[in-house]
């Protein structure tokens, strides 16, 4: 994809100053020709067609695009609060969202950290993207342990905390998958936790994936 997308964009460099040197060598002739019109047109055209490749090529190998992901399973019946890890930008989950119509959600900031608060009393699953051009902030999450310590981690060393509040019913515990991915063109990091929350604030072992061209 690489070496493909560099040799592209070789050959449509060349191809535009070759043709910008044919415009200029046969201007004055071509002036005084019939067919002076559709050459300086079709040349003009595909100059401008290579200009816009190479620059939809720059916007698709530049711009970054988040996805966060977290399911919530309550075993028992009854309503529950809970903190997660959220976003150190916070901009990247500003259109966060519910499947379930009960549950109330928020950007918590309160606290020492950003975290996502949800209060929920059935399975909800909590959806937020973002899509940014030559995106520089941060990747990682609050509440757990950097991507750059995930991703090699000594023993217990890529964890996140999970708050778990029981508010009424008989809640034991809350199944949380959560799964947030920053994709480029050819870097995709990728942060997972896969736990059973309990009751109180705790700590969960989650992982971290990295894909590399």
């Amino acid at each position: 994809m690489v070496l493909f997308a560099a040799a592209l964009e070789f050959a449509l460099l060349t191809a535009a100053g070759a043709v910008a040197l044919l415009l200029a060598g046969n201007h004055r002739r071509a002036r005084r020709q019939s067919g002076a019109i559709p050459l300086v047109a079709a040349g003009i055209a595909l100059v401008l067609l290579s200009v816009g490749i190479l620059a939809a090529y720059d916007v698709a190998a530049h711009t970054m695009r988040f996805s966060y992901t977290v399911t919530l399973t309550p075993n028992g019946s009854g309503t529950v609060r809970m903190l997660l890890p959220a976003t150190v930008d916070g901009a990247l989950v500003a259109n966060l969202a519910s499947s379930s119509g009960t549950s109330v959600v928020r950007l918590n900031q309160s606290g020492t950290e950003p975290a996502i608060e949800i209060t929920l009393s059935e399975r909800t699953t909590l959806t937020a993207s973002f899509v940014g051009y030559r995106y520089s902030g941060p990747h990682d999450l609050t509440r757990a342990d950097s991507l750059d310590a995930c991703s090699n981690p000594p023993l217990n060393g890529c964890n996140a905390t999970v708050t778990l509040v029981v508010i009424s019913g008989g809640v034991s515990e809350v199944h949380v998958m959560a799964k947030a991915s920053w994709s480029y063109d050819c870097y995709y990091p990728e942060w997972e936790l896969d736990a059973t929350s309990l009751p109180g604030e705790r700590g969960y072992q989650a992982q971290f994936h990295l894909s590399v061209c």
